[in-house]
This record gives structure tokens, sequence and C-alpha cells, in this order.
């Protein structure tokens, strides 16, 4: 009998984690695993944009997640189990139902409390986490906060084997001790297939174009690079597109910026769009000026596309980018240095194109070799070995 993996996400609308998790899905090995996935909300958006095999079952649920997100919840998420029990029915009504040999967590750190009472249903169900985010950067929090949480979240991924999507986030997972007893730690690097991503200079814009292709969230940087882009000296024409989703709060504050500033009229705002890779194709330059990450697919993608990326020097994008290799790397907040990267490489058409080479080869050399669907297969076939 094959081996059943369940993949439990919060979600399958437009993300990262989420499109990460649909690119294992597409790849998966059908012939050789039972593959579910179980979604803890009825947000499928992304689904449309993928084809998966029909022997994939999808399940939607209605959960009622905490909507407290504070230190207080945290701890009675991680040692209370009666405070995730009464929202857990229905879910552990149908994972008693599906019979998983393993569950493939992809969801924040509170949540998988609901495997480790899957579990004590199924005492032989193995339990897998990919933490997709360094969740406890030092200046994140104070010290006091930090090490709780660390604590809390040390306690509920103890019960499970662990997959870190970058060594930002297996660095946190080793700081803080979250290696149970036979529990296998890896460090599996998000992959892109290469194929897709083809950069062809006649698609590139007559306008100088700098992309950023993030959530309009408060930690990607947005108020920043707006606020670089004000400072930015190069006088002919150009461009700067904001691509995906939106908070609501950071649209509105996106928003008001560009009222404030009279409706820049260099600055489009395109929201969520499935002609990414068209859009990226005709750039010039990326920019990542994130506050946190994990492994960015979106960053890959812009790489794989031949476009020098300009990014904050937070660890898990300088992993990537070297500064004056394949991009620049400017200080984190600090929008005149963001202003002067962006001027430099407007004015230096030459310069791009060699950072941009470089940030391809990165990409095909490190994060294209391999199917991200087979390298979790292998995990698999590990944990079931381990657990004999």
């Amino acid at each position: 009998m094959k081996p059943h993996i369940i993949h439990i996400t919060a979600s399958l609308g437009i993300g990262g984690v989420e499109k990460v998790l649909l690119d294992i899905l597409q790849q998966a090995d059908v012939e050789s695993f039972r593959v579910s996935v179980v979604v803890l909300s009825d947000n499928v958006e992304m689904l449309k944009r993928y084809t998966l095999s029909p022997q994939i079952d999808i399940h939607t649920l209605a959960y009622e997640f905490d909507k407290q997100y504070n230190l207080l919840s945290y701890l009675k998420a991680s040692f209370l189990p009666s405070h995730t029990r009464k929202r857990a029915e229905e879910f552990l009504r149908l994972i008693k139902e599906l019979k998983p040999d393993i569950l493939h967590f992809h969801t924040l750190p509170r949540e998988l409390m609901l495997g480790i009472l899957a579990k004590k249903e199924i005492p032989t169900l193995e339990l897998l986490c990919t933490d997709h985010l360094v969740r406890l950067a030092k200046d994140e929090y104070s010290p006091i906060t930090r090490r709780l949480l660390g604590f809390a979240f040390a306690n509920l991924c103890k019960r499970f084997h662990l997959a870190a999507v970058s060594k930002s986030v297996l660095q946190i997972m080793e700081e803080f001790g979250y290696q149970g007893k036979n529990k296998i730690v890896k460090l599996i690097e998000n992959q892109i297939d290469i194929q897709k991503y083809n950069p062809d200079e006649t698609k590139k814009s007559d306008i100088p174009t700098v992309v950023y292709v993030a959530r309009l969230s408060a930690v990607k940087g947005h108020l920043d690079l707006l606020h670089a882009w004000k400072k930015v000296k190069y006088s002919a024409k150009k461009r700067l597109r904001l691509i995906g989703p939106a908070d609501p709060d950071v649209a509105e504050q996106v928003q008001m910026f560009l009222t404030q500033n009279g409706q820049i009229e260099d600055i489009e705002v395109l929201g969520s769009r499935s002609d990414v890779i068209e859009l990226l194709a005709q750039a010039h330059i990326a920019v990542f000026p994130s506050y946190k990450e994990g492994l960015p697919m979106a960053l890959l993608e812009k790489m794989a596309m031949q476009l020098p990326v300009i990014c904050s020097d937070i660890p898990e994008l300088t992993d990537i980018i070297q500064h004056e290799y394949n991009g620049l790397v400017y200080p984190l907040g600090n929008t005149d240095e963001l202003a002067a990267c962006i001027d430099r490489l407007l004015q230096n058409p030459q310069e791009c194109k060699r950072l941009g080479e470089n940030a391809r080869q990165t990409v095909i050399k490190r994060f294209g070799r391999a199917s991200l669907a087979s390298l979790y297969e292998d995990f698999y076939k590990e944990i079931l070995l381990n657990s004999c």
C-alpha cells in the first residue's frame, strides 16, 4: 500500500507558502505516494493557476483560527491542548477517516497542536513541519518575549520532524532546541523549475522598470521602498511596479502615500497577477526591501529572469544575494541607501546586465537542481524508515 501523505495548510490563497506547496503537489509522485491536502479554510484561489493530478484529494474545512496574536495566545496554543481541541473536532474526524502515514504541516506554529492531537488518535502517525519563515529574529522582540516564544515553539516542534527552507530558519531551530528525541531535522531549500523562466532582452520595456513582487504587508518594506523612490535622482523616465495581493492596512498606507504625493505617475500598484513572469520579463531591476523572510520564491523568480536584485541586509536574503556579484545590498530600513542603489543601477545598464546574469547562474546552480517534491519524498521515506 502506498504511504499516505497529507499536507496541512491554512489556505491555498495567493502567497509564497501556498506557491511552494502547490509546486510540491504539481510535481508529486502519485504512483509512489497517496497525496491529499487539508486546507483549514475555504480560500483556494491559487488552485486555478495549477493543474494537479486528479489522484490528489483536496479537503477544505471551516477551522476557527485563534484571532489573538500575542504571547499569551501562543503559550496557550503550545501548552494547553484543550485550547485547540474544542476547535479541532472536524479536523480530527477527517484525519481519522483518511488514515494518513504522515501529516505534513505548512502552517504557523500555533496550528501544530492539531498534529499533536491527531497523533493521540492515531499513535503510528508521523508528523512533519516545514518552517517557511524566520520567526524569531533578534531585533523583532524583546529578549524575554523572544525567549518565551522560542520555548513555546520548541514545545510544539519537538513532536515533529522538521524541514527548514533556509539556513537562517535552521539556525533559529538550533538556537531554541526545536529538535526532539528521535526526530530528524533537515535543510530543504526551495527549488525552482528554471525551464519556466526564459529572460528575453527583446521583451524589456522601453521604460526602465523596477519591480517588487511580494504581498503588501508590514514586514515586506513597501513603505521604505516608496520613500526611497521619492529620493531617486535619476531624472529620465522610469517606473516602479508593485505586484502582489495587499493586506488592507498596508494598502491604505500605500494609497495615502500616493495621495499625499500627488499620485506619483511613475508608481504602478498592480495587485495580484497571474502574468508575473511576463511582467518580470519587462523589468530591468528587482528590489526586495523585506524585514523578514524564509527563502522567498519571488526572489528566486526575479533572479531566474536575470534581474539584478537590490535587497535589505537581513541574513535570509544575504545568504543568496552577494553585494556587487548578483545584486546590491543595503542596510535594512535605510531609504537613502536604497535610493542610491536604485540610482546606481538605473544609471549603469552594463552593471545591471552583469549582476543579472550572475543572479540567474546562482539560481541554476543552487536552486534549480532538483524537484522540490522529490526532495520531500526522499524525506518521507527516511521518516517512515526511521519509525520502523
